[in-house]
């Protein structure tokens, strides 16, 4: 593409972002009490994810000197202007990190313009698109931007950054745990296509147990720190919900429960064998774990729980398809030339020869 090409992409994929986040802080429902949260006296667990307050409160301040954009009801009230503030920065932080890591994992980066729209559709089917109540909470797209940022450096191999990445992401939402058990797959993972079998997919003898107890101590110091510092708040919100997301697994709620991933999720889990690399493919075996335990203690059709792999299914969403134009236009190519070279002499020609 032309330079002037690329500026207009990226201005088209900046307004349809604006135009995502406004929808999101307008539409969505805060769960929390937003002047108990900033106050740090709500309830359990969510004051626990505390890291949004200190930056909520900060562009609280600033909204006397954005009076010009009261207009926008994104932006009315002090409130509404920093959670979408907090929601717009989480964003770009995200996309930034998507991108990169699309980068990393493509080895021809042919579809490398799909990776945003993709990521925005995602979200917006994720966070959104919902029927009935559509909840949200400060963390949420925070959440997504930290896990994103870890995937990227877990690919990477970079372990400093993905230490800080813990470390502070923990502190907005305890899901980073799961970087952790990816840090482990990514490990035991190799190049190779992935195997049908579990065994043959990972080299467990290569588990750096080290770096892995030192990703696990920030994450236990976090939530130890906080839950001591919180521990006289309510807890109504904290309880096993195994018996209510029974009930949502009837087939009438089927079309709710596919909302994770914008139904993207399918699509991978049955072409997984096709993704490549075969070390990013093997991310997925964590989400056993991870369903399991929103079973218990999410709920299932609250898809904005499973948003942190949003970033992922983007990724994964675009290999596919890249491998698949590149599958068809190479089997196009052998047929374009098989066509235009001429047909082989007969036997009896060539003995009359």
């Amino acid at each position: 593409m032309s330079r002037k090409t690329k500026v207009a992409l990226n201005l088209v994929y900046a307004l349809a972002a604006l135009q995502f986040l406004r929808f999101y802080i307008t539409s969505t429902h805060l769960w929390i009490n937003l002047p108990h949260y900033l106050a740090g006296t709500d309830r359990l667990p969510f004051q626990r994810r505390f890291l949004p307050v200190p930056i909520l409160i900060g562009f609280n301040k600033l909204f006397a000197h954005f009076s010009f954009l009261n207009h926008g009801e994104a932006v009315r009230t002090p409130e509404n202007f920093s959670l979408f503030c907090l929601a717009t920065l989480a964003f770009c932080i995200a996309a930034f990190y998507l991108v990169r890591l699309y980068r990393a994992v493509s080895p021809t980066r042919l579809l490398e313009p799909l990776v945003l729209p993709v990521f925005i559709v995602l979200c917006l089917f994720t966070y959104v698109v919902h029927i009935g109540d559509t909840l949200s909470y400060p963390y949420d797209l925070p959440s997504v931007a930290f896990f994103t940022a870890g995937l990227f450096y877990i690919y990477q191999r970079r372990f400093l950054p993905l230490l800080a990445v813990i470390l502070l992401g923990t502190i907005n939402r305890e899901t980073t745990l799961f970087l952790i058990l990816i840090y482990f797959i990514d490990a035991a993972s190799d190049q190779a296509v992935p195997a049908a079998r579990l065994r043959d997919r990972l080299n467990f003898r290569r588990l750096p147990w080290l770096r892995a107890a030192l990703l696990l101590l920030p994450w236990a110091a976090v939530e130890l720190t906080l839950t001591h510092y919180f521990n006289n708040h309510t807890n109504s919100e904290e309880y096993l919900r195994i018996h209510e997301n029974l009930g949502y697994l009837r087939p009438r709620l089927w079309p709710a429960l596919l909302n994770i991933g914008a139904y993207s999720l399918p699509l991978i889990l049955l072409h997984r064998r096709y993704l490549k690399p075969a070390r990013f493919a093997n991310y997925l075996l964590v989400l056993p774990a991870w369903f399991a335990i929103m079973f218990v203690k999410g709920t299932m059709t609250e898809t904005r729980i499973y948003g942190e792999f949003t970033g992922y299914f983007a990724v994964a969403v675009v290999l596919l398809v890249e491998q698949y134009v590149q599958t068809a236009a190479a089997n196009a190519s052998i047929e374009s030339r098989s066509e235009s070279d001429p047909p082989a002499a007969s036997s009896f020609e060539t003995m009359a020869a």
